[in-house]
């Protein structure tokens, strides 16, 4: 197998044909004044320069293959070396596979991590429709779940999961799949991965917090999305992008909004987010349409859980058409119905409808809360009476 230092030289010869052959020494000088003298006499010299140059960048075009071949020749010994690193043999190990993943355990541990990573990758493998992307098939995992973690030197790029030996096996498993979840949301293209905030695919929403976030979120479309308006939850979400970015704003937060919405975030030191907190509406307006991202009503949680409920309903194959690269900037509104093969309206419906079902029931402390709360009084009142300020002389 050819080395990079080989395709370097590959590459280098293939520039020095393109050049053409070097003069020997005395020769460029010779040919030269003999070109001059041909020219005193002569007025197509122009044509003769154009002339070569089209014949150089003919000859640049015909070798533009072998290059292509060089290059791709390079990234195969670039690959063959990270595999090469991933499989050398640790002192003390086994590695087992486990559909398109490696995993390095210690000898007589690999029962377990089959078993966990198999239900891993029964989970995620229909939802890719049963084909791994290229840089998933052989990505290194170690696993330990032990009392005391040993040493294992795992290459650059592999993930370690290690586990108390306390932890059940439910834990661990959530560990697993956690870690393969994470590793495919790295996998995605750059929208889809900002757009669900770096969210491991296919992890649990957590149903309460949304609900939370819909209801505290101060936006006139987070509001018309709690009430039943799905376009206003679209809107919440930033899932259609719009030609102008101020009207955008604008249609997301109310004035006062704007700027209770710039004034509760993190300043990184602009002149937009102090003018804004000074009372320049339009300052305000320009800090938030500086970086939509940050502007969105609903965070990156809620719209991770719109993400994982669609690849819910999709099914087969979902998660392999939420991968799919896409012109910026992306409508994820059709995105999310294209994952979840459903219209669009039936996935929010379905998605609010689960947020609206995480509501407390009551709103005020719970038996248990309260029974608490009676103990600690009861406490300190009796840690009270016990203290010399309350005895009488």
């Amino acid at each position: 197998m050819p080395s990079p230092v080989g395709t370097r030289r590959t590459l280098a010869l293939l520039a020095a044909l393109a050049v053409g052959p070097i003069p020997l020494a005395g020769q460029e000088t010779s040919e030269a004044l003999a070109g001059g003298r041909a020219q005193e006499g002569s007025g197509d010299a122009p044509d003769r320069g154009a002339a070569r140059i089209q014949a150089a960048q003919a000859r640049l075009d015909s070798l533009m293959p072998l290059f292509e071949r060089a290059r791709e020749r390079a990234l195969e010994v670039e690959e063959a070396r990270r595999r090469a690193e991933q499989l050398r043999v640790i002192a003390g190990t086994d590695t087992i596979q486990v559909g398109p993943f490696r995993v390095v355990v210690f000898e007589g541990e690999g029962t377990e991590a089959r078993a966990h990573f198999h239900r891993a990758w029964d989970h995620y493998g229909p939802l890719l429709g049963g084909a791994a992307p290229e840089r998933l098939n052989g990505h290194l995992f170690g696993f330990q779940h032990a009392l005391e973690f040993r040493p294992m030197p795992l290459p650059s790029g592999a993930t370690d999961i290690r586990e108390r030996a306390w932890r059940t096996d439910a834990a661990v498993e959530g560990a697993v799949r956690h870690a393969v979840g994470a590793l495919l949301t790295a996998l995605l293209p750059g929208p889809q991965r900002d757009w669900i905030g770096n969210a491991p695919l296919g992890s649990r929403p957590p149903w309460g917090r949304i609900y939370r976030e819909l209801v505290m979120t101060s936006s006139r479309v987070s509001e018309r999305c709690r009430l039943g308006d799905l376009a206003g939850c679209w809107s919440a979400m930033g899932a259609i992008p719009m030609d102008d970015p101020w009207a955008e704003i604008r249609g997301w937060y109310s004035e006062a909004e704007r700027r209770q919405r710039v004034a509760s975030s993190t300043p990184f030191r602009s002149v937009s987010w102090a003018d804004c907190v000074g009372g320049d509406t339009t300052a305000c307006d320009l800090y938030l349409t500086s970086a939509r991202g940050r502007a969105i009503p609903l965070p990156t949680t809620a719209r991770a859980s719109l993400a994982m409920f669609a690849l819910e309903m999709g099914g087969e194959g979902s998660l392999a058409r939420f991968s799919e690269a896409r012109a910026e900037p992306v409508d994820f509104r059709d995105l999310i119905a294209r994952t979840a093969g459903v219209e669009p309206d039936r996935v929010m419906a379905e998605w609010r409808r689960r947020v609206m079902d995480a509501r407390p029931e009551n709103a005020g402390p719970d038996e248990y809360t309260r029974l608490v709360t009676l103990l600690w009084v009861l406490l300190f009142a009796g840690l009270s009476t016990r203290s010399t300020r309350w005895r009488s002389s």
